[in-house]
């Protein structure tokens, strides 16, 4: 065992296997890392005395994981610390729940937010029956078919409850490796670690019916014919991600100019997949 102030002291001579012991059943592992690694780890280190860890943040065989540039904290309940804009934030501890419950808790979370942007968590019930489905203590809830993560929506009507970030930093603990999302959530992931794959059209033919609703609109609408600007939700093209790690800034229209439009949605999710794939075998 070493102690801490030794650690930030010593961490260039330090052997790969060594342990800081930050509070009882708690040890802290950290792994091989380049020159410019060890001084991301002394940063965050300096951060994260045993005072200045998240309440919300269990204390229990804690281990540093260091990916790339980034370094995060990780424990034995599937929770990622790790530094946000306002110093070191959590991701929630998941709770696993049958259709029935996550419903409820889906609809609490839907409805807290404003009816221009609750569209695009929008999902039909009978998929909901299909998919892994968690919440969270604050009334969060994520939403996974394998790898593949479905829904996030924080409950904004309950103060202080996780955000969008910590949701999904989550479902990637739990196994999220790929998602789909419409064009202006392109930040939210790129800045996470979501690299774009594929991209399609928005198509009025297979929209969220709560898009649908909020327009005033039907399936049978030419959007050809009105001017989009002056709908209260507009279109948004569907791009597809798969999860990579890597969180440098790409520019939105950068990217969409570079890429080629799928003809459909299941030809993007195709495109995606085949990728992934291709990944997953080391290809």
């Amino acid at each position: 065992m070493i102690r801490y102030e030794d650690f930030l002291d010593n961490l260039e001579n330090l052997p790969r296997k060594d342990i800081l012991c930050l509070a009882d059943n708690t040890e802290l592992y950290y792994s091989e890392y380049s020159e410019n690694q060890q001084s991301k780890i002394k940063e965050l280190l300096k951060l994260a005395s045993y005072d200045d860890f998240p309440n919300n943040f269990i204390l229990d065989n804690v281990k540093i994981d260091v990916y790339g540039d980034k370094i995060y904290f990780k424990n034995s309940h599937k929770q990622i610390c790790f530094i946000g804009d306002n110093g070191l934030i959590a991701s929630p501890i998941l709770y696993s729940v049958g259709s029935n419950e996550f419903l409820e808790k889906y609809k609490e979370a839907y409805t807290s937010h404003k009816q221009s942007s609750r569209w695009r968590a929008f999902t039909k019930v009978n998929a909901i029956k299909e998919f892994d489905n968690y919440i969270t203590k604050d009334g969060g809830i994520v939403s996974l078919y394998d790898d593949d993560i479905k829904i996030i929506c924080r409950n904004s009507g309950i103060k202080d409850s996780n955000t969008g970030v910590q949701l999904l930093t989550a479902a990637i603990e739990n196994g999220g490796r790929k998602t789909e999302s419409y064009a202006r959530q392109f930040n939210l992931f790129i800045k996470n670690g979501f690299t774009p794959i594929s991209i399609c059209k928005f198509d009025i033919k297979t929209a969220p019916k709560a898009w649908l609703d909020i327009n005033k609109l039907s399936r049978e609408t030419d959007l050809n014919d009105i001017d989009v600007n002056l709908l209260r939700a507009q279109p948004e093209d569907i791009i597809f991600y798969i999860y990579t790690g890597n969180t440098e800034y790409i520019d939105f229209n950068e990217w969409v100019n570079s890429v080629e439009y799928s003809d459909s949605y299941d030809e993007a999710k195709a495109k995606r997949d085949n990728i992934l794939l291709k990944l997953m075998e080391g290809h």
